[in-house]
């Protein structure tokens, strides 16, 4: 190929565009270090959970970190949404908690619908987080989330946060990160 031919051969290529024009500065969310709970007054808080319920006093499993924290604070917690479980799974939605600035936000699926108090006893799902993350996106407010799926669930926040970013306004949403305070 001489030169003339690639001339010709460029010119009916478009330019790239600049690093700076594919990427939104702006879809990156912010994540501070901190606890959670200090966001209560000025945010909604995400508290992450399993699809789960006890079959016979129908209360959620909630014995790790934001569920655990969110259940000693207010103690009905676990049996109000260990029902909505049993009467929405296996396809429970994020669900915002009616008189509390609380959010549910699945990350471990349903099981075994015939022993569904398991459900806890397992890996976090990306699939999940990310289906829970864009129903996230349509309830309205300040929120503020840990990275879901990364404590109990096992999860790497390198393999979530993207996710997030994705789906989340980082206008509206705040990731804090408790680990190794």
């Amino acid at each position: 190929m001489n030169s003339g031919d690639e001339t010709e051969l460029l010119a009916g290529l478009q330019p790239i565009k600049p690093l700076s024009e594919l990427f939104d500065p702006r879809a990156a969310l912010c994540v501070v270090k901190g606890n959670l709970w200090d966001f209560l007054p000025t945010h909604k808080l995400v508290i992450t959970t399993n699809i789960g319920w006890d079959p016979v006093s129908k209360q959620n499993n909630m014995g790790a970190g934001t569920a655990y924290q969110a259940a000693t604070k207010w103690p009905g917690l676990p049996l109000w949404y260990g029902k909505l479980c049993a009467s929405t799974a296996p396809s429970t939605p994020v669900l915002e908690h009616p008189d509390l600035p609380l959010i549910f936000f699945p990350v471990k699926p349903l099981l075994d619908a015939d022993d569904p108090e398991i459900s806890w006893n397992q890996k976090a799902q990306l699939d999940l987080i990310a289906k829970s993350a864009r129903q996230l996106a349509l309830i309205e407010g300040q929120i503020a989330l840990t990275f879901p799926g990364c404590g109990n669930g096992g999860l790497d926040p390198s393999a979530v946060y993207p996710i997030l970013c994705r789906a989340l306004d980082p206008d509206r949403f705040l990731i804090v990160d408790s680990r190794d305070l």
